[in-house]
């Protein structure tokens, strides 16, 4: 599409847009201030301002403007050469505001403002009125800053399946906000930080990490960093999780080759649990301790081996939160076996949760007997006769012990049938 010709007519009101714009411009630059003055709260502020070389403009009179944040424009200070200065009773800064020369001139109309506060936030206008050209200006922007108290702390809590807040982070009354980031090798979320504004006109930011806690979690490194404009670097608060859990149990030390006659052999119950565990106990799931074991504390101590310790036995270990325990059940062997093939221990290791009443395998503990297979020529058909033969005395002597009791039982109520006899 051809363009229509640029007229003479047209060229001359480009040109008499762009002198507008230059002559603004050049006005707009006549009042010369500091663009930006940054101060903190309690300090003097000097907010400059002069007219250099007014030329055939006329000077007659200044005034000082402050356009706060929210809320309406005030006069705070005035200056006229025959009438003097002048302070409105009802600015904000009243009684804190003054020229800068105890004898202003149109010159120098430079003002300052003692004891500052954060509410003085705000556009301060240095305004001439002149003549022939009207009112002239210039913007000062005073920032406020306030240096911001930050604290960072971590929560305790228990193990779960659900997120929870482990840790808190928050740096209160600054100004501007404050950045709040996180850095840990737990794999959580920060959640987005939180602003609040004060009534002294400083900001308060609160920002907190969540996790599905695990016991690996506990004693995890996690750190707050704080980053703010009045501060030369980032504040950064180094912290460890706490998270609680039962006891997680495992039993060490059988390695399949407990034979007749056999000393010094051990158990040892290992358990880790936060608040720490407080109580263990041993016991056999028949419920009877062997007379050759002793039992001292989370290590079970076998003098002898011999039949008696054919049995299973249990570990069980309690903290504030709950229990948790392993088993293992112990094979006498009629000698000893050099070749015996190594194999894992009978764990039915649970974690009981008194809260809810839960019973959770723990992790590496194995229900049954888990065998490593060696070559061939280490398993003969004697050694698999030899464990079948001890299982079998084993189940005939405890056999035994059941005819016995029987016995006894059977004794016990004839002696109250005849004691019965004798009353009638």
């Amino acid at each position: 599409m051809d363009c229509p010709p640029f007229s003479l007519k047209n060229m001359s009101r480009l040109f008499s847009a762009l002198f507008l714009l230059f002559v603004q411009g050049s006005l707009a630059q006549r009042v010369r201030v500091e663009p930006e003055v940054v101060s903190y709260p309690g300090q003097t502020v000097t907010l400059r301002c002069q007219f250099p070389n007014p030329g055939g403009t006329q000077l007659t009179q200044v005034s000082w403007i402050l356009e706060p944040s929210e809320g309406e424009r005030t006069n705070i200070a005035v200056f006229h050469p025959n009438f003097g200065v002048s302070y409105p009773t009802q600015s904000p800064v009243a009684g804190r505001v003054s020229f800068l020369s105890n004898s202003p001139s149109l010159d120098n109309p430079s003002i300052q403002i003692r004891d500052v506060k954060m509410t003085d936030e705000g556009r301060y206008i240095c305004e001439y009125a002149t003549y022939p050209s009207g009112n002239e200006q210039g913007v000062s922007s005073l920032i406020m800053l306030a240096k911001p108290r930050n604290m960072a702390t971590t929560v305790t809590v228990n193990a779960g399946n659900t997120p929870v807040i482990v840790a808190r982070c928050e740096s209160s009354n600054g100004r501007p906000a404050a950045t709040i980031s996180w850095t840990t090798t737990v794999n959580g979320n920060a959640t987005t930080p939180v602003k609040t504004d004060n009534s002294d006109n400083t900001v308060s930011v609160q920002s907190e990490y969540m996790l599905i806690p695990q016991p690996s979690d506990n004693g995890k490194d996690i750190s707050c960093v704080v980053s703010h404009r009045t501060m030369p670097q980032p504040e950064t608060f180094p912290m460890k999780l706490t998270v609680e859990y039962p006891p997680q149990v495992q039993i060490v030390g059988y390695d399949n080759n407990w034979y007749k006659g056999r000393t010094s052999a051990f158990l040892t119950c290992q358990a880790d649990g936060n608040p720490a565990p407080t109580t263990v106990t041993w016991r056999t799931l028949s419920g009877l301790m062997p007379d050759t074991v002793q039992v001292q504390e989370n290590r079970l101590a076998v003098v002898k081996v011999d039949d008696s310790i054919n049995t299973t036995f249990i570990c069980e270990v309690r903290n504030s939160l709950g229990s948790g325990r392993d088993q293992v059940t112990i094979l006498v062997r009629a000698s000893q076996d050099e070749d015996a093939p190594v194999t894992s221990q009978d764990h039915t290791a649970k974690n009981e949760d008194v809260s809810n009443g839960s019973q959770v395998p723990l992790a590496g503990s194995s229900s049954g007997m888990e065998t490593q297979k060696g070559p061939p020529n280490k398993i003969t058909m004697n050694h698999i006769l030899e464990k079948h033969y001890e299982v079998l005395t084993l189940q005939e002597a405890k056999l035994k012990l059941e005819i016995q009791k029987l016995e006894l039982e059977k004794t016990k109520l004839k002696l109250e049938l005849q004691n019965l006899g004798h009353e009638q």
